[in-house]
């Protein structure tokens, strides 16, 4: 008791807290929360990889065909979830087939009937994913692209939007739109995935085994999804406990400053956010200035988080760290 005693006193003096994001004030488990497909819009109920949830519209909008973004989700995929929720895989993979599930798709099922004949790996420099394989349409056996990855990268691989059930039309008619909804996902803070999809015809089977990079063109644009970790329910009332005890609370993450400064301003953190580079361009003594205006920090590495600790900490702060610290 004795020997830790002065790490109880600090304790109790403590006015600051900088707290890590994901998994922390959030569940880390990604999840589906808004679709954007055929002009409308539907948000998703449900909680975390729980696979019950309702898909709601805007009354009198018309509910489209969810197949082909239904074969987007699970196809273009490999993650695993089971009914009890424990995922194998990436999370946001997880979250794509929880979606699929809702739909009233089985992932393990589908992808048994429609195997991959060819795929694109998922890469960084291009940012997308794409697979092929061989499904029935309008009772005729076609050979289909499925495709998911950034909304730029996807949009900027799309020459149509819709079909093969409803009428197509040429992007431009639709892109203002499409973008225009990738930007409402981006401010509320959700991560944003787009789907695309094209036949491929006989001639190019060829192509499809030796190089399927070469047919990722001329995409029908299908759908966005828009991709929350919800708060942890017990993360607000937290935050509200340490501010009505003078206790200052900011978040630093790696996430992205806009997703991060939609999330702190649900959980009711100070005003302010900004980026590691934001950050790092700043002089000790202008952070140090700025420091009752910030309260969100995205896109930071451990040596921001370093530094914005010592220098609160050179201002008289009793500085707490909790989540990943310092990594």
């Amino acid at each position: 008791v004795v020997k830790n005693l002065t790490d109880v006193e600090t304790l109790g003096a403590t006015s600051v807290i900088n707290s890590d994001k994901t998994g922390t004030l959030t569940l880390n488990q990604m999840m589906v929360a808004t679709i954007y497909t055929g002009g409308s819009w539907f948000s998703v109920e449900g909680d975390g990889y729980a696979k019950t949830g309702r898909i709601l519209s805007v009354a009198g909008a018309p509910v489209p065909d969810f197949t082909r973004l239904a074969l987007g989700l699970v196809l273009d995929s490999d993650a695993t979830v089971s009914d009890s929720g424990d995922v194998v895989g990436d999370p946001t993979e997880a979250a794509l087939v929880v979606l699929a599930a809702k739909l009233g798709v089985d992932a393990e099922e589908t992808r048994r009937a429609y195997p991959r004949e060819a795929e694109v790996p998922f890469d960084s420099e291009y940012k997308f994913m794409a697979t092929f394989h061989h499904i029935e349409i309008d009772g005729r056996p076609r050979v289909v692209a499925l495709v998911k990855g950034g909304p730029d990268v996807v949009l900027a691989r799309c020459s149509q939007v819709g079909g093969p059930a409803n009428a197509q039309v040429p992007l431009e008619q639709a892109q203002a739109e499409i973008e225009a909804a990738n930007a409402r996902m981006g401010e509320k803070g959700l991560r944003v995935l787009a789907f695309a999809a094209r036949y491929v015809e006989d001639d190019e089977l060829a192509s499809m085994a030796a190089d399927p990079m070469s047919l990722v063109h001329d995409l029908s644009f299908v759908g966005l999804v828009g991709i929350i970790d919800p708060l942890r329910p017990s993360s607000k009332e937290a935050v509200a406990v340490a501010l009505r005890a003078g206790i200052d609370v900011r978040m630093i993450t790696g996430d992205h400053a806009v997703t991060a400064g939609a999330i702190g301003e649900a959980l009711g953190l100070g005003p302010g956010a900004i980026s590691g580079s934001e950050l790092q361009a700043l002089s000790d003594d202008e952070i140090k200035g700025r420091l009752s205006q910030l309260h969100v920090f995205g896109r930071v590495t451990p040596e921001d988080k370093l530094r914005l600790a010592r220098l609160m900490q050179e201002e008289g702060y009793v500085v707490a760290m909790t989540g990943d610290a310092v990594n």
